[in-house]
């Protein structure tokens, strides 16, 4: 295969922007910045330089001052003149007879993976690595100790990479490399709170418990889950739910909660199949908490089936599970079941499930704040619902659904709560909705 110099990449990279108006200075696109060359050319910002500095000298290149797309200031930018073309166009033609296309020399998603990453040095495969684990756009920053002009970027010094370039690169490269490189995005959506501050806990903890998984820490990754599940279980996201379809054995006190964030992502991605596996493991799942306190996931995963058969028609089966869940103690069941039956329409049914309740203890948190929620979703469906055949305020259970009232809720719920429940309590009610009395009970 025939060889191309940096400058004759470089060349090949102005020639792509020749027919830009070289009289415009609004709007010019940031590779033509010299940053914006040194990425794509994966070489240093003084590497880039000095390059151009040879062009400049050889007549081939126009500096001058712009305004770049996204930028705030006036940057240099740099554009072929006729000398330049001419050359440029040489070097084109010398790919052409050589059966090279341009791309594979300048586009990271058209060339060889493990060609890119030999051709670096430790840190900057490191650096590249670690920005192709990464599953959003972060600031070169978080990767200071690297060389950013090896990762692709914008002009407010974000990484650019697609979906297709990330998977790519991370299939091509050693596993034991591409799990240090989910492990250094793990602990920076634990640690690190200035560079990534603009994103809520809730995504946080998504994208840690997905990069604890894909490193390998998943003992740590269902600890997380089982703290904070009530605040992503109702996620579209097809990533995080193939993660969590490869953790296939449990640390025993976090097994339902886990089993339970699998079965909602199901779910939630019409997964019915998958879903009902899980629901059907659950029944027959008890687990130890502690010396004394024992749990078994029956009522939940025939909840669970009771909303699977329902959403595929399946009406004879769904009211098989709604009957084992009505012969159980489970507060949380019957409520998921209200909940249920919510969504179908059936609002005397839910009215029966949530008087069905009773006393809940006070101790059962969690059971305490749904229940508050599931009656408001249920005046509020009957409000809307003009068809509803139940219209009377007296028929429904005597809780009001205010804001007022649900913080009290969760207040009280909050106060008799070990910390595992306050920090699933929390979650729970901010992934209800229930933002200000998230924050009244969070400052109680």
């Amino acid at each position: 295969m025939t060889d191309f110099t940096v400058g004759e990449r470089l060349l090949l990279h102005l020639y792509r922007y020749k027919d830009l108006d070289q009289n415009e200075i609004y709007n010019i696109p940031w590779e033509l910045t010299q940053d914006g060359i040194a990425t794509t050319l994966r070489i240093s910002r003084a590497h880039a330089s000095i390059e151009l500095k040879k062009l400049k000298g050889k007549d081939r290149v126009t500096e001058y001052q712009a305004h770049v797309k996204g930028g705030k200031v006036k940057r240099y930018v740099y554009y072929l003149n006729t000398n330049g073309l001419a050359a440029a166009y040489e070097v084109q033609k010398k790919a052409d007879d050589a059966g090279v296309d341009v791309k594979s020399l300048l586009d990271l998603k058209c060339q060889d993976p493990t060609a890119v990453f030999d051709s670096m040095t430790p840190n900057d495969r490191f650096a590249l690595g670690c920005a192709c684990a990464f599953r959003i756009p972060v600031p070169l920053t978080i990767l200071k100790e690297h060389e950013s002009s090896v990762i692709p970027s914008d002009v407010s010094g974000m990484t650019v990479i697609s979906k297709d370039v990330r998977d790519k690169y991370l299939s091509a490269a050693d596993p034991k490399e591409v799990r240090s490189w989910h492990l250094f995005a793990a602990e920076q959506w634990m640690d690190n709170t200035t560079e990534l501050k603009g994103y809520d806990s809730r995504f946080r903890d998504t994208e840690r418990i997905y990069h604890l998984i894909m490193c390998g820490m998943k003992k740590e990754a269902c600890k997380k889950i089982s703290l904070c599940r009530y605040d992503i279980q109702y996620l579209d996201d097809r990533e995080l739910f193939d993660a969590l379809m490869t953790i296939d054995s449990y640390p025993e006190r976090y097994a339902l909660d886990v089993m339970s964030l699998k079965c909602e992502m199901a779910i939630n991605l019409k997964e019915y199949k998958i879903a009902r596996e899980i629901a059907e493991e659950m029944t027959g799942t008890v687990v130890l908490r502690g010396e004394e306190d024992e749990m078994s996931g029956e009522a939940d995963g025939y909840a669970y089936l009771a909303e699977i058969y329902t959403l595929r028609g399946l009406k004879e089966e769904a009211e098989r599970c709604i009957s084992m869940i009505r012969e159980s103690d489970s507060a949380m069941a019957r409520l998921t079941l209200a909940d249920i039956f919510i969504d179908m329409g059936r609002y005397r049914d839910a009215i029966d499930e949530i008087e069905g309740v009773g006393m809940i203890p006070r101790k059962n948190a969690h059971s305490v704040f749904r229940r508050f929620y599931v009656t408001a979703k249920l005046k509020m469906a009957i409000s809307r619902d003009a068809d509803a055949d139940i219209g009377k305020t007296e028929l429904l259970p005597n809780i009001p659904p205010t804001e007022s009232d649900i913080a009290k809720a969760i207040s009280k719920a909050f106060s008799s709560s070990n910390e595992k429940e306050k920090t699933m309590l929390l979650a729970m009610a901010k992934s209800y909705g229930y933002e200000d009395a998230f924050r009244e009970c969070g400052s109680s």
